[in-house]
């Protein structure tokens, strides 16, 4: 079993996420991993999970109804426990963590952070050194949310409803990207669409593909009302998905570190439960058999990597 997707479903105990591993070939064969280790006595909600590259880490949000209102975990899959993040968010909300492939970089989203500049911010933990790294020129007094990393850790992709400042554009939230070498934005042309919400983007490793949902129009009536979107930027152009987008509501997609695959959540009709997760293979342009994956109750916010780095090309052998 070569990929591993991590999300968050309901179906252990309703009305509070659990964080669920699965595992599937690539082809046709899956087999659903047991969940995450929880308190559930504290009714601790958790979600958004996030995998380094080897699958061995993964971050989380979580919520305890009684107390903070939103927090940031790391568990180590191989040692079965939770990682220390000092240096947390006792006076706000942190959630939407994202990983580095390597494990070193985790960014999220915090709000009302001391050291916030708006009212949700973009933050930089380095887990090696345990400590908050700057992200200059990047957070505003609007809101940043739904971060992005690359594999390296360099490029961050995010969504902002700042004004769009250099090439008129009206859009309700867009995407942006961020350098952390440059320490700038870099430009995205062929992009956005003004007059619609582009959202929830994913990097692949190298920064190349940026997938992401939005509400703008799709190409044929069979889009619905949220469909997912794939940007190149070297083409600097979208490219089609064909056999991806349905009439259902289309959704929160996670690209493989290589591009080829894309993991996502639908509210097609003809699901397991409400939203639902499906696999997308580029190469072949079509939905993949996941045996075992969905369940009557929902299954939401996945996360994807490739274990075997072969599997996950683009290009034909």
């Amino acid at each position: 079993m070569s990929l591993l997707i991590a999300f968050a479903s309901y179906r252990h105990r309703g009305d509070c996420g659990d964080i669920y591993f699965y595992r599937h070939d690539g082809s046709e064969k899956g087999e659903l991993l047991g969940p995450l280790p929880t308190e559930s006595p504290r009714r601790r909600s958790d979600f958004r999970p996030v995998l380094s590259g080897d699958g061995r880490l993964c971050a989380f949000a979580c919520q305890y109804r009684e107390t903070v209102p939103g927090e940031l975990r790391l568990w180590d899959r191989k040692e079965q426990k939770l990682i220390p993040l000092p240096d947390r968010n006792t006076t706000g909300a942190d959630a939407q963590p994202t990983l580095s492939a390597d494990g070193r970089w985790l960014a999220f989203a915090g709000w009302k952070r001391p050291d916030s500049v708006g009212g949700h911010d973009l933050f930089l933990y380095d887990l090696e050194q345990k400590t908050l790294v700057s992200l200059p020129g990047l957070n505003t007094e609007h809101d940043e949310q739904m971060p992005a990393l690359s594999g390296d850790g360099r490029w961050l992709a995010f969504t902002s409803n700042r004004p769009a400042v250099t090439d008129g554009e009206n859009t309700a939230t867009r995407i942006l990207l961020h350098d952390r070498t440059a320490q700038k934005l870099v430009p995205l042309p062929g992009l956005h669409a003004p007059g619609y919400r582009d959202t929830e983007p994913s990097l692949s490793g190298d920064g190349r593909w940026l997938a992401f949902a939005s509400d703008r129009p799709g190409p044929d009536d069979s889009h619905g009302a949220g469909d997912i979107y794939l940007y190149d930027r070297v083409a600097q152009k979208l490219v089609p998905l064909p056999g991806l987008n349905s009439a259902g509501h289309d959704c929160q997609p996670a690209l493989s570190p290589g591009g080829r695959f894309i993991v996502f959540v639908s509210e097609r009709l003809d699901g397991d439960g409400q939203r639902d997760l499906y696999l997308y293979d580029r190469r072949r342009s079509r939905l993949l058999p996941t045996p075992g994956l969905n369940h009557p109750s929902e299954e939401f916010e996945p996360c994807l990597v490739a274990l075997d780095p072969e599997l996950d090309r683009l290009d034909e052998k």
